[in-house]
């Protein structure tokens, strides 16, 4: 941008130059000044191009913005002006040995400079106008951070289809979205961090503004042609939007498949098992559930029941020795809020696998525990948390996004033991080991599982049951 302004304003100089020059001087002038001019004019064209793929700027972004629309201005300004240059030189040549006539390359040249402010006018333009951001995969789930007001805000945008979307602000920062003149105000979804908005998208392309106060982030849209997808506007939405952005954050161009909600998958199973049988051996001898009736809320249920009874742990409410909580993110945090200020269990809270996640964490009021099927401070975890820090810099890293983004590489879960991790949030990050789920990689990203918090193992490797 700072080479475009600089060839740009070299050009105008040499415009000026021809502009007031002298009727007999200009010929001249022109002569000496003309390869400045063209070259700069070449130059202004080419960072003008690099500057617009920076911005990118596309032919969708051109067609549907603000933006785009002063682009293609600014353009056939610059076009005309370079025409208008080459016409003056013509000319001149062309009056070679003749006496300066009242004209004598005068007007054009005149207009020239004109018309090269008035493209310089439209570049001052550009400066205040939210550029379009990067075009989308029509149809595919959207993750990009935005630059508002000196501030990183990510945005996430599932499953980024015709009819009603959820689009994830990773702020705490008051955020408007606008789409088709229609407002959305952002909020605080329960069990989900940052802020939320359940926006509806029309078929094909649209243009998506993110306000906050009067600052003015733009993406573009693009729905694709295939039909809605339902899904995402229910308890377990968010989890199914951090899935989303898991993929798209390795890559992935592909629609939405499935949410993590829909099935219990096996490492989770393992998890649960060695998890109960781990509650046997410290002693517990009664558990209180929380469940709901999700397919992976029903499957978890029988798969700890049946485990429980292995174990002779009876499994009730009331006063027990442990909870656990194997709901989805939003049933889950209503049901850990409603009993923190009760009595704590002796033997602590529990979390499923995929509740391991800062507001679920900060939800119990204390340090929970959980067996993880995975190990946060692997490369892999670290290269997805990275990812998302790039993004959201405060973002919580979520099982469900993690297990999408080695999804979307084609990788599974590396095999390892399984461990009892205690959770932590709200701390400020103090260089730590291997085993505290992350540290801060050189560019200055904390890979953390949580932003200001850890897992920290707090045992030897659990046996799963036969």
């Amino acid at each position: 941008m700072l080479g475009h302004v600089g060839v740009a304003t070299v050009w105008a100089g040499a415009a000026l130059a021809s502009a007031t020059a002298e009727p007999g001087t200009r010929a001249a002038l022109v002569r000496r000044l003309g390869p400045v001019a063209i070259g700069a004019g070449v130059l202004a064209a080419v960072t003008g191009v690099l500057s617009a793929r920076n911005y990118d700027v596309s032919l969708d972004g051109i067609t549907i913005t603000d933006f785009g629309t002063v682009v293609v201005i600014k353009a056939a300004l610059l076009i005309g002006a370079g025409a208008l240059g080459l016409g003056v030189r013509y000319l001149l040549r062309a009056r070679r040995g003749a006496a300066p006539g009242p004209q004598g390359g005068g007007v054009l040249a005149r207009l020239e400079l004109g018309v090269l402010c008035a493209a310089i006018v439209a570049g001052a333009v550009l400066t205040s106008l939210p550029p379009p951001g990067k075009p989308p995969a029509p149809g595919a789930p959207l993750v990009r951070a935005l630059d508002i007001d000196d501030a990183m805000t990510g945005l996430a945008i599932a499953p980024q289809r015709p009819g009603l979307n959820l689009v994830h602000l990773m702020t705490d920062r008051l955020t408007d979205v606008v789409v088709d003149g229609r407002r959305y105000r952002a909020t605080p979804r329960p069990g989900a961090p940052g802020l939320w908005a359940e926006v509806s998208l029309p078929a094909g392309r649209s243009l998506m503004e993110i306000r906050q106060g009067r600052q003015v982030a733009a993406q573009i849209v693009d729905t694709g042609s295939g039909p809605a997808q339902e899904g995402l506007t229910g308890p377990d939405g968010a989890e199914c939007a951090a899935a989303a952005m898991g993929a798209a954050l390795a890559g992935s161009k592909l629609p939405l498949a499935a949410c993590p909600s829909e099935s219990l998958s096996p490492p989770d199973t393992a998890a649960l098992r060695a998890l109960v049988a781990s509650l046997e051996g410290r002693g517990v001898k009664s558990l209180q559930l929380i469940t709901d009736t999700s397919p992976r809320g029903v499957a978890a249920e029988r798969v700890v029941r049946a485990q429980a009874r292995s174990a002779k742990i009876a499994i009730r409410t009331g006063k027990v020795d442990a909870v656990l909580a194997i709901a989805g993110w939003e049933v889950s945090q209503a049901a850990l809020e409603a009993q923190r200020d009760a009595t704590p269990p002796l033997y602590g809270v529990y979390l499923a696998p995929w509740l391991v996640q800062s507001k679920l964490v900060a939800a119990t009021g204390g340090s929970p525990l959980a067996v993880l099927p995975f190990d946060p401070a692997s490369p892999e975890a670290q290269a997805y948390i990275t990812a998302l820090r790039r993004v959201g810099p405060n973002e919580t890293a979520t099982a469900a996004g993690y297990l999408a983004f080695l999804a979307a590489l084609d990788q599974q879960l590396p095999p390892r033991d399984l461990f009892l991790y205690a959770a932590t949030v709200s701390f400020e990050i103090m260089p730590m080991g291997d085993g505290a789920g992350g540290s801060m990689d050189h560019s200055g990203v904390t890979t953390t599982w949580f932003e200001g918090g850890a897992l920290t193992p707090v045992s030897k490797a659990l046996p799963v049951p036969g």
